[in-house]
């Protein structure tokens, strides 16, 4: 693979991993502390898939 290439993947792992903390962070959160941040359980998902 060239570097280009390279730093794709990694930059791709990188935000998967990012989102996947976010998702596992939030998911510790009860409805109110998310709604209380302007967030609910249904925002969560949206995470996962952006």
């Amino acid at each position: 693979m060239t570097t280009l290439t390279m730093g794709r993947v990694f930059r791709s792992v990188r935000t998967w991993n990012d989102r996947r903390l976010a998702r596992t962070a939030f998911a510790k959160f009860s409805d109110r502390e998310l709604y209380d941040i302007g967030l609910s359980v249904t925002d969560l998902d949206m995470i996962g898939r952006h």
